[in-house]
């Protein structure tokens, strides 16, 4: 026991940190051990668990009272006059795991009494008890005569009798039990103090805000009109500062300058606790704009900074699934991070927490998560704190890995100092490629590998530890296969797409086919459909329970080329069209064309170049996606049509038949 701090451990035949007691001192420390039954063998809690006849006890939320209490056994008897004969040993295991609670006749039961003495109990008064049990020990323990003690001593063993009897515990009665003095009523009047309340809620606390002074000066000028002696201006202020400080300030400044005063769920800071009871139950999803510029690998063309997104195990701060891309936060950010979460990990978090962007409101990323029972949790707009769990390891990504690298964008917060020659866009020298690598393995190699202090191991020891503690769920595994990388794409606004026996499928200006469109049963219906966005030359449909792949008739030049430069595409042709003549009617032929002499345009270019470096990513992730046509040898491609075979059944359940 050192000086500061006094510590008591239960005695057992080994060492049980559960069972170590620390103290605020070794004077506190020592009181606790003068209340304790040596005879016990352990430190027992403060509120301990009296078990003796009649006592009513609280047994798997069921009421049992002790009949009788033998040298081996205790006799209990239940409400239903069920009796039970447990041995004292097991009775004891009970207690200690918390199974069986003591219910409380009286609101104030000997426990709480006991715990109330010793907690207000002040330093001086615990020396004072002390030096008192020292002076009467010996006349208790029979080593000295009562009868030869001072008048003093016998006070103090009438005094330890006494409470022994009453509450099981002499040496609260040795306490010190001097009374406080003097007159602590308030002296002001209760209607001077519901005058004061009604100024502070009618005049101070409201929009106009008013300052201290006038609304203090309008209480005085009240209670002299009724004859009352106004209060002290300092009285009025602390009646002010023990209102809500959250309420109070939403009164006068509104509810975003009282947000901070808020308390707020949901968040997770470095230093803040982990929230949930096991890995997979509440998991984060968050996009960030790194600061750092990419180049392209061959031509050296910058291709601007990339966007990264993460889903975070709030149980044991892991990421559990990243995706990095060029564009901008969309519903493909949101289906590509729980892709790569499936990927690694088979499965999907109990509970996801977003914030409000539009991206998470996309009906293809809530038809997958209510598909695998996957609960979406939004946070309140307007309330930063709430996603600190993925801001805080943003910023730390930002310190530890990406302001590291040439090409990072720090300067740039100081843009007017920034000259030619530290301008992030001449000094990059990464690819996208090269990043996506490097990145992987700052997150699940070094990040996953250094220890968090919240939880006082590393992220990826915390998430096995807690995958030991809570199972590891097997029933929720979910394959990473070609059924749910489909059902991971997106669809059309309604979720189908009519059937031509001669055309095929018609989706904005391009048309597919696949040969079972001329069977008499498939042309003329509606068929669920699934988009790849990285590859407009293909689309996926629903023929008999079967997901099959339709190419486009304009397939070499469409194959590998992202919805995205496709769609740029055709606002060009249709702002051309505007302008030069109105009535020209867009097809799939003219925006080949256009595609062809949009290698050249800078804006075309650079999508196409980004799609590129995104594409040998993303390609060796999804084997559904093929590799953009690069050379003249993938456009003079023969066409075939190839069946995906992915059979329909009850677990595997295409989502379109949700929609």
């Amino acid at each position: 026991m050192s000086h500061s701090i006094g510590i008591a451990c239960r005695v057992g035949p080994e060492y049980a940190p559960e069972r170590t007691y620390v103290y605020i001192d070794s004077l506190t420390a020592s009181a606790y051990l003068e209340i304790i039954n040596p005879a016990e063998g352990y430190l027992g809690d403060v509120d301990s668990i009296r078990i003796e006849p009649n006592q009513l006890l609280m047994w798997d939320s069921k009421p049992w009272t002790v009949l009788n209490v033998g040298n081996k056994n205790v006799f209990l008897k239940s409400e239903q006059d069920e009796s039970v004969q447990l041995p004292l040993s097991a009775l004891h295991q009970l207690v200690i795991k918390g199974s069986i609670l003591q219910v409380d006749h009286e609101e104030d039961s000997v426990e709480k009494r006991t715990h109330q003495i010793i907690v207000q109990a002040s330093p001086k008064d615990l020396h004072e008890a002390l030096r008192r049990m020292d002076a009467v020990r010996p006349f208790l323990s029979g080593e000295k005569k009562r009868s030869k003690a001072s008048a003093t001593e016998k006070r103090y063993i009438k005094s330890y009798v006494t409470f022994e009897k009453e509450i099981g515990n002499g040496f609260l009665g040795l306490l010190p039990q001097t009374k406080k003095r003097g007159n602590r009523k308030r002296k002001i009047s209760d209607e001077v103090i519901a005058l004061m309340q009604e100024m502070i809620e009618v005049e101070f606390e409201e929009i106009k805000a008013k300052n201290i002074e006038s609304v203090y000066g309008t209480l005085t000028n009240l209670c002299e009109s009724k004859g009352l002696t106004a209060p002290s201006r300092i009285t009025f202020i602390k009646a002010i500062n023990s209102q809500p400080q959250e309420s109070q300030v939403r009164k006068r400044q509104g509810r975003r300058a009282a947000y901070k005063y808020d308390k707020w769920y949901w968040s997770l800071d470095r230093k803040v606790p982990k929230h949930g009871s096991f890995p997979f139950q509440i998991c984060h999803i968050d996009h960030t704009e790194l600061d750092v510029e990419l180049i392209h690998p061959v031509s050296g063309r910058n291709l601007g900074k990339p966007w990264l997104t993460i889903m975070i195990d709030a149980y044991s701060r892991l990421i559990v699934g990243f995706y990095l891309t060029f564009d901008a936060p969309s519903y493909v950010s949101c289906m590509m991070v729980l892709r790569d979460c499936v990927k690694r990990f088979q499965r999907l978090p109990n509970t996801l927490v977003l914030d409000n962007g539009k991206e998470f409101g996309s009906i293809y990323f809530e038809c997958l998560l209510a598909q695998f029972e996957c609960t979406k949790k939004s946070r309140p707009p307007a309330k930063s704190k709430f996603g600190s769990v993925c801001e805080r390891f943003f910023g730390i990504t930002n310190t530890q890995f990406v302001h590291n690298l040439r090409g990072n964008t720090k300067a740039m917060k100081n843009v007017r100092t920034v000259t030619k020659s530290v301008n992030p866009k001449n000094l990059a020298v990464w690819d996208f490629k090269s990043l996506y690598e490097l990145l992987e393995e700052y997150l699940f190699d070094i990040y996953a590998g250094n220890e968090h202090p919240s939880i006082n191991a590393t992220p990826k020891e915390g998430f096995e530890r807690g995958l030991i503690q809570s199972g590891a769920r097997a029933h929720r595994i979910i394959p990473y296969n070609r059924s749910f990388i489909i059902r991971t794409l997106p669809t059309t606004r309604k979720g189908v797409a009519k059937v031509n026996s001669n055309s095929g499928i018609q989706i904005e200006y391009l048309r597919y086919w696949h040969d079972s469109f001329r069977e008499p049963d498939i042309a003329g219906t509606s068929i669920p459909v699934r988009l790849d966005p990285d590859d407009s030359g293909v689309i996926y449909a629903f023929v008999r329970n079967v997901w099959v792949i339709c190419k486009s008739d304009m397939y070499t030049t469409f194959k590998g080329r992202s919805r995205k430069e496709v769609r740029n595409a055709t606002q060009e042709l249709n702002k051309n069209n505007s302008i030069s003549n109105k009535k020209r009617l867009l097809s799939a032929n003219r925006i080949a064309i256009f595609l062809r002499k949009a290698e050249e345009i800078e804006g075309m270019s650079l999508q196409r170049a980004k799609d590129q470096e995104r594409f040998k990513i993303t390609q060796q992730a999804n084997p559904l996606t093929p590799a953009p046509n690069s050379s003249q040898k993938d456009q003079e491609e023969t066409v075939n049509t190839e069946t995906l075979e992915t059979p329909r059944s009850e677990e595997d359940t295409p989502v379109m038949e949700i929609f």
